[in-house]
């Protein structure tokens, strides 16, 4: 069992009721720099981060950079993960509230109304 966390206090709170429960960051966590991901990292104890989709490909190297080991090994422990396909969001990953204003539907449980690709007008 995996928990995909999306929320930091309930990762938080997961991490200290069942210590040995794997947590994944969700791109809904919206981390998007290396202090994100340290934070995830070393204060919720997320075994894999999923960085936000509007991420470059630098943006992920710095990333993955600030998760690597002390130890100067150049690896980490920590698994990055990044979409390559699929609905490019105009808001920061996790921070979309639109969809649940006009749709009723919470884009960052899963539900995106895709709100933002509606025809709009003057």
């Amino acid at each position: 069992r995996t928990n995909l966390g999306q929320d930091i206090g309930l990762a938080a709170l997961a991490r200290r009721v069942a210590p040995a429960l794997p947590i994944h960051a969700s791109t809904q966590m919206s981390i998007t720099d290396g202090y994100g991901a340290r934070f995830a990292a070393d204060q919720l104890g997320a075994e894999t981060i999923v960085v936000g989709r509007e991420l470059s490909v630098r943006d992920i190297e710095t990333v993955v950079e600030a998760l690597r080991q002390p130890s100067g090994s150049g690896e980490t422990d920590v698994r990055v993960e990044a979409f390559v396909h699929g609905a490019l969001c105009v808001s920061y990953s996790g921070q979309c509230l639109s969809s649940e204003a006009w749709g009723g539907r919470s884009a960052n449980r899963g539900q995106c109304a895709q709100a933002c690709r509606m025809p709009y007008g003057f």
